[in-house]
């Protein structure tokens, strides 16, 4: 007796070995917790980072009105007649880095260091 083999042409499927054992989907498919936990886990993260981003949206308003309260006073303080000239150059200065670009270059910190440290307190702004 021969045997025949049989013959699979070409776009046929062959049968796989162990056809019939359970499917199991590989490990790197398979969650390792429910879903509604990992969602639940998801909305958790979501709502804490909505909170950090609030938390620095209002630090950030905080730290704005800060520095547009410097901006109106260097800017009345430079119109005023009566500003000594010190206070003058000191009002440019800290505009100019208030209005400096991020590619600008950075003040040099050694600078001011150097003229204020040989000279009195400054003379208070006159009040009006």
């Amino acid at each position: 007796r021969t045997s025949v083999t049989p013959r699979i042409g070409v776009g046929e499927r062959t049968p796989l070995r162990g056809a019939n054992k359970a499917f199991r989907s590989p490990p790197f498919l398979q969650t390792p917790e429910p879903a509604g936990l990992q969602a639940g886990q998801l909305r958790a993260e979501v709502e804490a980072l909505q909170h950090t981003v609030a938390e620095l949206e209002k630090e950030r308003d905080f730290y704005y009105g800060k520095l547009r309260s410097v901006e109106l006073l260097c800017q009345t303080t430079e119109e005023s007649p009566q500003a000594p000239e010190s206070v003058l150059v000191m009002c440019k200065e800290i505009l100019g880095i208030m209005y400096s670009e991020a590619t600008d270059e950075a003040p040099d910190l050694d600078e001011f260091a150097d003229t204020a440290g040989g000279q009195d307190s400054p003379e208070p702004l006159p009040h009006e």
